[in-house]
């Protein structure tokens, strides 16, 4: 008989850090069970159903019967916390017959019992020894008529008790979750103290723990690693049971990290797994405390762990934005139904899917065109992931980085496969520019007239000016993707494209053949190794990311500046940066006669591959005073595995100077950080002189025909001493090149197209002051 009070009440949950308040019902359940009355206090979630409490309020007097009372010592989170003795559930009990406790480690047996054995082992788990142990956990007991509390603490260690209490809790929780699969209501084997490996845990049917060995815990110890574990279980038989194969190991290794948030509350996953170090932990997704958060695709390595931090890192978020772990777990749990899948390297794919049945789980009238209730705490925590309904579409562009003055500045992009399935939710493709140091930013959408190239003008702007640009495609909800380049909009961002306008180049430190009066390490200087040197940089790689190129800026040039090359065939963490900061400097530039001076510098920087990815900064400062006071111009966590240029107006910062210095600061201030950067194409302009023919010493006429078949042909007016036409692809690879040098004359030129693949290119031709693009198609 069940009896609910109609008043809602409001239940405070513990939470990470703070309290849940939950609104539920109060409920009276009474019931018989095996003859015995009970009647249990019952609190339950209004919004998703699930019991967050319940107590009997019958309390049994039985002179005349057995009870037990069955415990033993466990670590409750994780061994730097205190252990703690607690109720062993559905402990099989052989009493003359077999037994169980409930989950709270309570039986009561017939009149008379005077011995049991008891075993380690239940409905839903069962403990071995090591990798090939056969033997069970148990002892047998005399009984007294009355009440016997025994403890499994003699025969069985904390490894064994751990993972037994553990592996049932999220036997439990993920039943309250999907109370129809019974796929895993069967005895799962736990093997803990297992010593042919070290350091780890896995699932293969069953679940395996290694004993404390190479400077770790034994992780059966840890609650949240049993509950990932257990988690794979749980996708693979959920899947099986439903006619189809879980694939995705990335998806497999996140869903696993969800169960175990889902539980824990507690978005960082595997405290206690170094031996020595409370503060180590196996992966966290505290975005609120700076942790930098996985993106697709930029962040996909094909590292099943790591690429199982984009989709548990979006699910994270939904409990974010919805103010609730519990409210995303039961999002989650319905959203399993979809049956999202894809082998290894289809994740953008199989991370969309997710999306699409995560909205379909929050659905209420079975249409996704109107939205649902949670659309946007959904939507925009994927898309903080770059998960997105258009996130498989394409959209390439090719960086503009100098232009006259006062002229429209062209900004072209193309968009490709854009999913059919999906085009009713794009809204358009954009751009957003601010002006030099400026944080305003302006947005302008982008036109088409074939739905494939999209183009828009930023305004022309004054001489001396520095225009900071990214484009991307926006939905029907506002969410941004496909950045170019990545990360640029975001809260914490990445680098934008810069464009000069109206600038002369005066000096390159290239480092191949000009360098100036370049310096590495200060005094205050701490770092270890990785310290900053000049030469050919030697790549190395993690999980297939390059943290350290092999390349550098200047065409046909080899050498820059970067933080230690590690030996050929060692690893990347081998002479990264570590403890502390390495500074590069340079000394002495003299801008006291420059009218409007400004600096670009081409940089690379990685620091999301280590164990603490995305904690250490970046910095780079310039000084007026020969170096006594600094201001800075970068200070970000964000990497980039790629080579940037970033310019800036040297007024915006400090006052020019005859002594101006700038200095580039890597730093390792983490444990587990794994840190590079790379320097190159340190160049000095000025603006020119105001006025379009001052700065335009090529001038593009007219280019016919277009699109164009054999052969381009092209009209430009020239008035300089020196310069170039280039031909580059969507990608900005050259495929036609050719220098000139001749002065004030009309030059008709022929190119040969055949040799081009049918598609868009840039014709830029370049002077010594300005440079000139004009889009043009080859079509066979």
């Amino acid at each position: 008989v069940v009896t609910a009070q109609p008043a809602l009440k409001i239940l405070p949950v513990p939470a990470f850090h703070s309290y849940d308040n939950r609104l539920v019902y109060e409920l009276a359940i009474d019931f018989t069970n095996e003859g015995e009355p009970a009647s249990y206090y019952t609190l339950v979630d209004a919004h998703t159903g699930a019991i967050l409490y319940r107590a009997n309020k019958v309390v049994h007097f039985n002179p005349g019967g057995t009870t037990l009372n069955i415990n033993g010592t466990v670590y409750p989170t994780h061994p730097y916390n205190a252990s703690s003795s607690v109720p062993l559930q559905y402990i099989s009990v052989d009493a003359g017959s077999l037994y169980n406790t409930d989950e709270n480690g309570f039986l009561v047996l017939p009149n008379g019992t005077t011995s049991a054995t008891l075993t380690l082992e239940g409905p839903f788990g069962k403990v071995f020894t090591g990798q090939n142990g056969s033997t069970l956990q148990s002892f047998t007991a005399n009984l007294v008529t009355g009440s016997n509390t025994l403890s499994f603490d003699p025969t069985s260690t904390l490894s064994h008790l751990s993972a037994y209490y553990h592996t049932n809790i999220v036997h439990d929780y993920m039943k309250s979750m999907l109370p129809g699969f019974t796929g895993l209501d069967f005895p799962i084997n736990i093997r803990v103290e297992r010593t042919d490996g070290n350091c780890n845990a896995f699932y293969n049917g069953g679940l395996n723990f290694y004993a404390q060995a190479g400077g770790c815990n034994p992780l059966s110890l840890v609650n949240d690693v049993v509950y990932h574990e257990y988690g794979h279980g749980i996708s693979n038989v959920y899947y099986s049971a439903n006619g189809t194969t879980f694939q995705n190991g990335g998806m497999g290794e996140g869903y696993s990290d969800v169960w175990a948030i889902c539980i824990t509350n507690n978005p960082v996953l595997g405290i206690g797994f170094n031996d020595t170090d409370p503060t180590v932990f196996v992966r966290n997704y505290d975005f609120q405390n700076g942790v930098q958060r996985k993106v697709y695709p930029q962040n996909l390595v094909g590292e099943v762990h790591s690429d199982g931090e984009i989709i548990c890192g979006a699910w994270w978020d939904v409990a974010l934005n919805l103010g609730s772990v519990d409210s995303m777990a039961a999002l989650f749990t319905e959203s399993l139904t979809g049956l999202a899948n894809g082998p290894n390297g289809t994740e953008g794919q199989v991370y969309l899917d997710i999306l699409i049945d995560a909205l379909y789980a929050d659905d209420n009238d079975a249409n996704l065109n109107n939205g649902t209730p949670h659309v946007l705490a959904i939507a925009n925590a994927f898309a903080l992931h770059g998960i997105t309904f258009l996130a498989t579409a394409n959209l390439a562009h090719t960086q503009v980085k100098e232009v006259p003055d006062f002229l429209p500045i062209t900004i072209d992009a193309v968009l490709t496969n854009v999913n059919p399935a999906f085009s009713w939710t794009f809204a358009g493709v954009k751009c957003d520019y601010a002006l030099n140091n400026s944080n305003v930013w302006s947005t302008l959408p982008m036109t088409s007239t074939n739905g494939i190239d999209y183009t828009v003008d930023i305004p022309g702007q004054p001489v001396g000016t520095v225009v900071k640009y990214y484009i991307y495609v926006e939905d029907i909800n506002g969410i941004k993707s496909n950045v170019k380049p990545s990360g640029a909009e975001a809260v914490d961002p990445n680098i934008p494209y810069y464009i000069r306008v109206g600038y002369n180049l005066l000096m390159t430190d290239d480092f191949d053949v000009n360098i100036g009066n370049w310096s590495t390490g200060i005094p205050s200087d701490n770092a270890t190794t990785g310290i900053w040197e000049y030469g050919v940089p030697v790549s190395t790689e993690v999980n297939g990311v390059t943290v350290q190129p092999n390349t550098q800026v200047t065409p046909g040039g080899s050498v820059c500046m970067y933080t230690g090359n590690a030996p050929a065939g060692a690893t990347a963490g081998t002479n990264d940066v570590d403890g502390g900061f390495t500074t590069l400097e340079l000394q002495g530039i003299d801008l006291s006669a420059y009218t409007n001076p400004a600096i670009e510098y081409y940089r690379w920087y990685s620091n999301d591959q280590g164990s603490t990815p995305g904690t250490d900064f970046w910095k780079v400062d310039i000084s007026s005073d020969g170096g006594a006071t600094y201001l800075p111009v970068e200070n970000t966590r964000i990497a980039d595995h790629s080579w940037r240029n970033v310019v800036i107006r040297v007024s915006d910062y400090i006052t020019p100077s005859a002594n101006v210095w700038m200095r580039f600061i890597a730093e390792d201030a983490n444990a587990g950080s794994l840190i590079e950067a790379l320097v190159d194409e340190f160049s000095v302009y000025d603006q020119a002189v105001a006025g379009i023919e001052n700065v335009s010493p090529v001038e593009i006429l007219n280019i016919f025909p277009n699109p164009a078949d054999k052969n381009l042909t092209l009209n430009m007016k020239l008035n300089t001493s020196k310069g170039e036409i280039r031909v580059e692809n969507v990608l900005g690879e050259i495929v036609y090149q050719e220098s000139f040098n001749v002065v004030e004359t009309v030059i008709h030129k022929t190119i040969s197209t055949e040799a081009f693949s049918s598609g868009i290119y840039y014709l830029k031709i370049k002077g010594d002051k300005n440079i000139q693009t004009r889009k043009f198609v080859v079509s066979h």
